[in-house]
């Protein structure tokens, strides 16, 4: 599947990622009592959501154009929400959410498939070994969203880079951020899980 191979450049290219924090804020107490620090993030951190938002209008077809990917997290799963202008009407389609380790060397794929006879599947791809996920797939007018644990991209550390594509038999319609060039510069594209996501 030609959406694996984005895993495989996205592993060859090393990504270098970091992430800023800090924030003070000042009150009107003396200088020698200052107000305690605010604690960082910890994996133990409430969960959140992310989203990547495309442009609109730069799909290789203009009847599927991905719109946006958001990625909601709950304890230990987290769902993936496809947006896009419609659901294709031709099979194979498949949706993937890509995340890659800050040093490149690991990758993991979040895979959906609606597959030519109409069943769907979807699974965990992890270093190029699949393993089936046992989750309803669902399709609505606007896109598709299903549920994946979310241990694997727990297990590539900080500085996690991430993207997502749509494909049409094997072809790549849409990425997000961007089109599907970009499928061959992944170190460029600006999306990384905040830490303790």
């Amino acid at each position: 599947m030609q959406v694996r191979g984005a895993a495989m450049v996205a592993a060859a290219i090393v990504l270098v990622g970091g992430l800023l924090g800090g924030c003070s804020g000042g009150d009107d107490e003396p200088a020698a009592t200052p107000a305690p620090s605010t604690p960082a993030p910890s994996a133990s951190a409430a969960p959140g959501d992310v989203t990547c938002t495309d442009k609109a209008g730069d799909s290789v077809d203009p009847s599927l154009d991905l719109l946006a990917v958001r990625l909601a997290r709950t304890g230990k799963n987290v769902r993936v929400i496809f947006d896009s202008t419609e659901v294709p009407e031709k099979d194979p389609v498949s949706w993937v959410a890509g995340f890659v380790s800050a040093d490149g060397k690991h990758t993991v794929e979040l895979t959906a498939e609606r597959r030519r006879n109409g069943d769907f599947a979807h699974a965990i791809v992890v270093d190029g070994e699949e393993d089936g996920v046992d989750d309803v797939v669902r399709l609505t007018a606007e896109g598709m969203t299903t549920v994946f644990p979310v241990k694997a991209i727990d297990a590539l550390g900080a500085g996690v880079r991430w993207y997502a594509v749509v494909s049409v038999n094997g072809d790549d319609i849409d990425l997000c951020p961007g089109d599907v060039e970009l499928r061959e510069v992944l170190d460029i594209v600006p999306l990384t899980l905040p830490a303790g996501w």
